[in-house]
């Protein structure tokens, strides 16, 4: 099962202490599994305290199942009580006695982290750090030392320092250590320095990274004058690329990778595009967390509150979503969810936003064009007790009743086969009746197209509202889809005419030779809202949560993005389409 690197979000997911060597057969202690999930239960409550004491009554006992794990656990809430000699105490326990203990490297990389941070033993700390992921087999834990490292050479050491450290550390480094000094160089200025820093490794034969490279460019063609201090804007991309190693063809890449790979270069175009006088230095962490629980609970639990990012975008699945979201809430990182419509992923948190409306938000904007403002009075609600369809249909309908709309429930099954049968009897029902809208919230086209097919054959003309699924139907006939005027809502309307969709475009073209996709446009549409709540001058120090709050809409190629106090609060558009043709009945 791979090591688990438990951190506070970790230690609620059941983890136990295992077997520390194969060929004994360690003994369980019904009273010590107890005292461990109280202890969990503590650390869940950030009764940091209560908890470590309580890990520590399990030492105290004959060697067990989960001695190991409640003596990990206690050096993580003593760390996050305060008090890192008595964390460093529990962690030299692990790394001194049970060196088999799955639990071995995480505690070395806490211990290498609270060393780093001491001036005494700073060079030791970074060595040690190294060396756990020189050492470890987990991709993850190795990734995770290096940024730890990059982070802590960039923002906390200082140049004296990093002119000493270049010239001894450890081949492998040179180049980590080299840029933070270099990076440190041009924000005073001293262009030359970094040039002089780059010539004095390359001579000595080493490769220079790419990093290295652009940054002496730039510094050949820059005055020497003391540039402004730049903002850093740190976003971690938490999202199921499904990366293999074997790919290097676009037509090797899976198509359950598309989404999130284009979301992604959606996001670095608009980087490339950024153009302003207020310096803004983004470092984007993409991590492929698959569709795996355990893999995106390890990014998280390696996150230390000095290199923590800014914003974190993810996921795409809810279960992966929901337990990013528990720990931004936790860390108070913001969060933006970048599809999902379920409007519990942010209920109750303050740090967690949707990047598109909740099927609730849907069905409250609807029910308000069709009822407030076009004033339909008599509408029929078709639905089944498919999730999406059921939603949107309860949603729609409570609102719908308390604006005094008369509502004529139609109900189907949600098997096809069944409903086959229903849906034409339920359309007859409606003959005679003064229906003047009906609302198909169905995110199945085969059941939309029945409807409308049988309002077709009995001669009945009413609007029809859908759901945000009907842009993507397309197996329904064409001469069906302009006998309708079928209104929809959605979060995105083309605006193609627009000189920066043509460059975009053309840019995308040019830099990966593909057409572009909505996923591109929506995430470089984001990436763009970001940036502006970044960089605009109102927002002072705020943190990033409460910035895409102050800031009024923000209108995207593609999407509009309105976070305004709420995090479920986006702008859409409800759309109508004929045949193929999509245009814009009104916006909120």
């Amino acid at each position: 099962m791979g090591m688990i690197k438990i951190f506070i979000i970790a230690c609620i997911f059941g983890l136990g202490g295992n077997y520390l060597f194969a060929q004994v057969k360690v003994p369980e202690n019904p009273q010590s599994q107890q005292l461990l999930e109280l202890g969990k239960k503590y650390l869940k409550t950030k009764n940091y305290v209560e908890a470590a004491t309580t890990f520590q009554q399990i030492d105290e006992q004959k060697f067990n199942t989960v001695s190991t794990a409640a003596i990990y656990l206690s050096g993580i809430a003593w760390l996050e009580a305060g008090l890192p000699e008595k964390a460093m105490a529990r962690f030299n326990r692990i790394i001194n006695f049970y060196p088999a203990s799955k639990y071995n490297p995480e505690a070395k990389y806490h211990k290498a982290y609270l060393l780093m941070h001491d001036t005494a033993t700073r060079e030791y700390g970074l060595k040690m750090m190294m060396d756990v992921g020189d050492g470890s087999k987990d991709k993850i834990l190795v990734q995770q030392s290096k940024d730890v490292i990059s982070h802590f050479l960039h923002y906390e050491t200082d140049t004296a320092f990093l002119k000493y450290y270049v010239k001894v550390v450890r081949e492998s480094y040179k180049n980590i250590v080299a840029e933070a000094l270099c990076y440190q160089w041009i924000q005073n200025g001293k262009y030359q320095s970094v040039i002089n820093t780059t010539d004095k490794l390359d001579s000595t034969g080493k490769r220079l990274s790419p990093r290295l490279k652009v940054m002496r460019e730039k510094c050949m063609s820059l005055p020497n004058k003391i540039p402004p201090r730049e903002s850093v804007l740190k976003i971690s991309v938490l999202m199921p690329f499904f990366a293999t190693e074997e790919v290097d063809s676009l037509e090797l890449i899976s198509t359950r990778s598309l989404a999130a790979v284009e979301f992604l270069e959606g996001m670095e175009l608009a980087m490339d595009n950024y153009k302003s006088d207020f310096p803004l230095k983004i470092i984007l962490e993409p991590r492929d967390i698959k569709r795996d629980t355990q893999l995106t609970r390890k990014y998280l639990t390696l996150m230390r509150y000095d290199s923590l990012p800014h914003l974190i975008i993810g996921s795409y699945y809810n279960t992966e979503s929901r337990m990013i979201a528990e720990w931004s809430e936790a860390k108070q990182v913001c969060n933006i969810i970048p599809y999902s419509p379920e409007n519990y992923l942010i209920d109750k948190r303050k740090y967690v936003f949707l990047a598109g409306p909740s099927l609730k938000t849907h069905a409250l904007k609807m029910e308000d064009y069709a009822v407030n403002l076009k004033l339909y009075k008599s509408i029929a609600v078709l639905f089944s007790e498919e999730r999406i369809t059921k939603t949107l249909a309860d949603e729609f309908t409570r609102l719908a009743i308390e604006d005094k709309a008369t509502i004529i429930p139609l109900k189907y099954s949600a098997n096809m086969e069944k409903a086959q049968t229903q849906i034409p009897d339920l359309i007859a029902s409606l003959k005679g009746k003064s229906v003047q809208a009906i609302y198909i919230p169905s995110s199945e086209e085969e059941a939309a197209g029945l409807i409308l097919s049988h309002l077709r054959l009995n001669a009945l003309q009413p609007v029809v509202l859908g759901s945000p699924e009907f842009r993507n139907f397309r197996a329904i006939e064409k001469e069906l889809m302009d006998q309708f005027k079928i209104v929809f809502s959605d979060t995105w309307y083309e605006q193609n005419n627009s000189e920066l969709t043509e460059q975009l475009i053309h840019q995308y073209a040019n830099t990966y030779s593909q057409r572009l996709t909505p996923h591109v446009v929506r995430g470089y549409d984001l990436m763009n809202r970001i940036i502006d709540a970044a960089i605009h001058p109102e927002s002072g120090q705020l943190s990033m949560s409460d910035k895409l709050r102050k800031l009024p809409t923000y209108k995207g190629i593609n999407q509009n993005f309105r976070f305004e106090g709420k995090q479920d609060n986006q702008a859409l558009f409800i759309l109508t389409k004929e045949g193929r043709t999509i245009g814009k009945e009104h916006e909120y």
